[in-house]
Parts: structure tokens; C-alpha cells; sequence
């Protein structure tokens, strides 16, 4: 069997335009590579039509069945201890060395210096005095861990108004951060939400312009440092089974990876986390069952959001792309959103307290026994039903592919601060699959 070829894409710090990016993509498909790994973004939405990365690469793509993006890896990074006026624990990499003495304590607030949350970049004018340790209040339950440029603690809340009334109230406020210490986190792996590219090669330990440390291997989390591991999975896969489209591979990641939240989950971002998580590359290869789809699937969900001709040809980079039907009304094009043949469902609740109820077709193709019979089972939590319907796919040699609906509904309450609900329809068989 012959190799599958991968290629990435990783921006470094030099500015490259989406113009060159996509002649990269189209240069990389036309030498016949198999998978495309990229990690590109931004910090806020843009609409499909207005960013071609969003876009163009992935139709190119599917044209050839490729692979590109994928679902996330994630794992929990290490806590990491500190101890100030009082010994607080908290979450940053500290290695610098002769650590473990009083130093003069900074809070991070802009007027003292400027610190990009996303970046945790110092310049010149705006680091933190040397020698100097720095404290930062940690805006969410975060669950990475990243370096700095001078020795930090990040703190939550609690933690942070303590030592924040210490230092207010100190004419000399000095405190001593100890070498990060890798502790045992029983939540992990977990979804992270935090982003953050790797510098690639020998670089800045933190990014930033002070920081005269350097090195080859860093500790990151993020989508991006997952994006290269699951790139290498669907590679695996696509192996395997080098006919299936780009939307099966995701499909085989998708539902055979090992849930992070578990279904029927009232923890907040929960239905954010559910789904694709930690990606099984050996059960990914006989899933059973897939999701498949292809352009016009694409497309069609595209005008299910109300896209006209012209902007479908600037996505797709056919001037002959249209809606399938011709233009509907609005309404029936919002109700038309979920119908795309996805692994996963989501449905918008914009109230709590209000009841609801949506059904979404599904399609899945037999990719195991010719003469296997599934059956459905539902997980969900109180308040919300879930129904299949059939709840039974009964498969035959010359019958490959079986549809079926999803009704949700109910009325979604607040529970414990989450902010949505998770369930889950899993389709099985009783067989083992092979290993």
C-alpha cells in the first residue's frame, strides 16, 4: 500500500497573506498530497464570504478528498504550585532559574504594564521590572498552562483578592515563586479552551521580547497543538481506507472518540466539549457506521444560511454554484441549518424556560458486516427528549446506506451555571470491531 503524504501549515510570526496560503494549499493538492493539516484563525468570526481561508481550502480539498482541520486531541496540562504572602496555588510554567526567594510583587493591571492574554507579550517598554514576580487574575477556569516572560502566577478569584489586599496594603510587597511542580489533575484529558500556536524551531521560551531564554521543545495547549496529532490520525485512517471522503474520515474520529464530558451532562461548556474529544486512531478504523458528504452537501448547507450565487462562487471557486431548489424563504433556510449530514447535532436554545422542538435528518453508510442490524440508544437529561426514528437500521449487501430522524425537544433550564445540555444517540451493533 502505497504511503499517504501529509503536509502542514504553520505561520510563523512573518506575515502571510491568504493569498499565498491558498496557492500553497492548491500547489500541495496538485502534487497529490493526502492530508492537509492547518491550524489558521482568528480571534473573532468572520463571515464565510469574507475569509476565504475559511472556505476555499476546504471545497479544493473535498474535490480531491483530502483532509483538512479535524477535531480536537486534548489533554490537561499540569498544575503547577506557588506560594506568595500566603501559599496560593495556581497555573503557569515557571523554570527560570533562582526561584524560591522573596522578590518584589507586581499585580499585572495595565497601568503597571501591558500583558496580551492571548500573547503574554512583553516589549521593551512594557515588562515588568527584572527580578520582579507577577501576578495575574486568571478571567476563567482555565485549564492550560503557559510561560511567561518573568516569573508569574495566575490566580482565580478568591486567590487573587487576597493577594491583591496584601499588596494594596504592603509599602514593600514581596513574594516567592517556586519552580512549577507537575501535580496530579484526576479531570484530565479535558477540553481545552485556550489557543496558541507553537514559535516552531529554537525560539522565545514565552514569545516575548524580553525573554532571553530559548528552546527547542515547549510545553503549549491548544486546538493548534492538537491539529498536527489528529492530522496524523486521519492520515492513519485514510490508509486504511483510501477511497472515503474527507466528511468520513471526520466522521470515523468523531464517533469513536472517547467523550470528555460523557452524554447527558449538565457541567458548563459541556455540549461544547462533547463530541470530538480524544481521538482513538485505532477504533477510528472500523467505526461501522459513517456520516458521508460530499460538495453539494456543503453547499447546500451554505444556502441553508441564506448565501446568494455570487458569494457560493467566491466560497467554492465555481462560477455555476447555486442553491439546490432555487431561493427559498428565510424561515425555511434556518430550518433547513441542521440538515448538513454532520456527526453531531446542535440545537440553538435562546431561551431558558421556553420549550422547544427541532428534527434533523440523518444519512449513514454500512462500512461494516454487509448484514449488520443497529440499534439506538439515547442518552439525555431530564427535561430534554431526545427520539430516533427508526431506532433499528437493518443493513443487506446491496443496501449501504439508511436514514433516519433526531427529534429533540423539551425546555432547557439552567443547572449548576452550564449554559446547555448534552446528549447522545449511539448507534451499535453488539459486535467487537476489529483490532
Amino acid at each position: 500500500m502505497a504511503a499517504r503524504r501529509a503536509a502542514a501549515f504553520c505561520p510563523s510570526t512573518t506575515k502571510v497573506v491568504s493569498e499565498d496560503i491558498l496557492a500553497a494549499f492548491d500547489d500541495a493538492i496538485a502534487d497529490g498530497v493526502d492530508v492537509l493539516s492547518a491550524s489558521l484563525g482568528t480571534m473573532l468570526p468572520f463571515d464565510y464570504a469574507a475569509d476565504p481561508m475559511a472556505s476555499r481550502p476546504s471545497f479544493s480539498a473535498e474535490r480531491r478528498h483530502h483532509r483538512h482541520g479535524g477535531p480536537s486531541s486534548p489533554r490537561r496540562p499540569p498544575r503547577t504550585g506557588r506560594s506568595s504572602a500566603r501559599r496560593v496555588l495556581g497555573s503557569a510554567i515557571n523554570v527560570f532559574p533562582n526561584l524560591g526567594k522573596p522578590s518584589l510583587l507586581v499585580d499585572s493591571k495595565p497601568e503597571h504594564f501591558t500583558c496580551n492574554k492571548y500573547t503574554h507579550k512583553y516589549t521593551t517598554s512594557t515588562a515588568p521590572p527584572a527580578g520582579a514576580v507577577v501576578f495575574r487574575f486568571m478571567d476563567e477556569d482555565s485549564d492550560t498552562a503557559f510561560s511567561f516572560a518573568r516569573p508569574t502566577v495566575l490566580l482565580r478569584q478568591e486567590d487573587y483578592g487576597r493577594v491583591l489586599d496584601y499588596y494594596n496594603s504592603s509599602g514593600h510587597p514581596v513574594a516567592t515563586v517556586n519552580k512549577s511542580a507537575a501535580v496530579k489533575d484526576t479531570a484530565a484529558p479535558g477540553h481545552q479552551r485556550h489557543r496558541r500556536g507553537h514559535p516552531g524551531g529554537v525560539a522565545s521560551v514565552s514569545g516575548s521580547d524580553v525573554d532571553a531564554r530559548t528552546t527547542a521543545y515547549n510545553i503549549i495547549s491548544s486546538t493548534s497543538m492538537a491539529c498536527p496529532h489528529v492530522t496524523g490520525a486521519a492520515a492513519y485512517v485514510k490508509s486504511i481506507h483510501p477511497g472515503w471522503s474527507h466528511a468520513a474520515v471526520l466522521s470515523a474520529l468523531v464517533t469513536t472518540a472517547t467523550p470528555m464530558a460523557g452524554s447527558g451532562s449538565v457541567k458548563p461548556h459541556a455540549e461544547l466539549a462533547y463530541g470530538a474529544d480524544q481521538v482513538s486512531p485505532l477504533r477510528a478504523r472500523y467505526p461501522s457506521l459513517v456520516y458521508d458528504a460530499g460538495e453539494a452537501d456543503y453547499v447546500a448547507f451554505l444556502c441553508a444560511q441564506g448565501y446568494n450565487a455570487s458569494q457560493l462562487a467566491a466560497i467554492t471557486g465555481r462560477a455555476s454554484a447555486a442553491c439546490p431548489g432555487g431561493a427559498t424563504a428565510t424561515a425555511k433556510r434556518a430550518a433547513a441549518v441542521g440538515d448538513l449530514n454532520y456527526p453531531s447535532i446542535a440545537v440553538p436554545v435562546l431561551n431558558y424556560g421556553t420549550p422547544f422542538a427541532a428534527e434533523f435528518p440523518r444519512t449513514v453508510t454500512n462500512v461494516g458486516p454487509a448484514d449488520s442490524v443497529y440499534r439506538a440508544t439515547v442518552t439525555s437529561v431530564p427535561g430534554i427528549d431526545v427520539t430516533v426514528t427508526p431506532d433499528e437500521l437493518a443493513f443487506s449487501a446491496g443496501n449501504k446506506k439508511l436514514s433516519f430522524t433526531v427529534g429533540v425537544s423539551g425546555m432547557l433550564a439552567s443547572v449548576n451555571g452550564s449554559i446547555g445540555a448534552s446528549a447522545a444517540v449511539v448507534w451499535s451493533d453488539r459486535r467487537e470491531a476489529p483490532m
